[in-house]
């Protein structure tokens, strides 16, 4: 993955914790986007698609 592709998709995880209603910089934000991480390197790694 290129740097502007790993730069789009942390935007791509960002807009989806934040849809969700967790704010910035919060506990809840941040197993958010720690979760979303883990799902789509799962996806990536089972070949199967990513949910983003």
């Amino acid at each position: 993955m290129s740097y502007g592709q790993l730069g789009q998709l942390a935007g791509q995880i960002d807009r989806k914790c934040l849809a969700q209603g967790y704010a910035l910089d919060t506990p809840e934000y941040k197993a958010c986007t720690l979760e979303e991480i883990s799902r789509e390197q799962y996806a990536r790694q089972t070949g199967s698609e990513s949910s983003l």
